[in-house]
């Protein structure tokens, strides 16, 4: 919906417009005999940009409502001009972000868990990292938060797997690191509503001859209670055919 206002005293009087139209909506209203309350996510921007076509203006009213939007919703948000710049940035790194899958630059790096008893490393967690031809490398808060809103989260999730195996079976292989040993690796929330992520998990242990005890799966609580009927069922699964899982945070 688009509300035009016009002949306003002030620019901030659109924010008090904003404030009851949220007042009024958060009213709940019955249907069907159910209680349902609606909320929104309200992006302003004023004449003061000098918008010279509406396609324009409405362009940035939209940007500052997906900002309302990550921000939580049920609020509102007025528009910045940082906030275009800062799209654009995103939208450039998420193009980029497929071409880094397709032209191999991530990296893992691994973070060693080890006894304080013996010394010795117990295993081993999987941390991604991007080798940006420009930027260079980019730590997973730059850029997995583009790929969970693309959608790219389970390609680099999958490759990441994968990769990680490949890795620890040419250890065990070289170094000889003990048979309990076990690799941890990140599940998002999204690999978590795949139906074949049991297939996925257990194609790249096949592949790299990993035995499934020695995969740790760590998951948050917060991506679990999204679904946690469907969660509970492909953890499960997994379990049940030996893989770890480990509730992070």
């Amino acid at each position: 919906f688009v509300v035009l206002l016009e002949d306003l005293a002030d620019p901030r009087d659109a924010v008090t417009v904003a404030e009851r139209l949220l007042s009024t909506l958060a009213a709940p209203h019955e249907l069907a005999g159910q209680q349902v309350t609606c909320t929104a996510s309200i992006g302003i921007v004023t004449s003061e940009h000098g918008h010279q076509q509406p396609e324009d203006a409405l362009r940035d009213a939209d940007t500052a409502m997906y900002v309302a939007k990550h921000a939580g919703k049920a609020r509102y948000v007025v528009f910045d001009p940082e906030m275009h710049a800062v799209a654009e940035r995103r939208l450039a790194m998420g193009s980029d972000l497929r071409q880094a899958i397709a032209s191999d630059q991530l990296r893992v790096a691994y973070q060693p868990i080890v006894s304080l008893r013996t010394g010795r490393p117990l295993a081993f967690e999987t941390l991604v990292r991007w080798a940006h031809p420009v930027q260079g490398l980019l730590a997973p808060a730059d850029f997995l938060p583009i790929a969970d809103e693309t959608g790219l989260i389970v390609d680099i999730g999958t490759w990441v797997l994968n990769r990680a195996c490949a890795d620890f079976a040419a250890w065990r292989r070289l170094s000889g690191i003990p048979p309990l040993a076990a690799i941890h690796v990140n599940l998002a929330r999204k690999q978590l509503l795949l139906g074949k992520l049991p297939e996925v998990v257990m194609d790249a242990l096949e592949s790299h001859g990993v035995a499934p005890e020695c995969l740790h799966l760590e998951v948050t609580e917060s991506e679990i209670m999204n679904d946690p009927v469907h969660a509970a069922a492909v953890l499960g699964d997994l379990r049940r055919q030996g893989v770890k899982i480990d509730v992070d945070d």
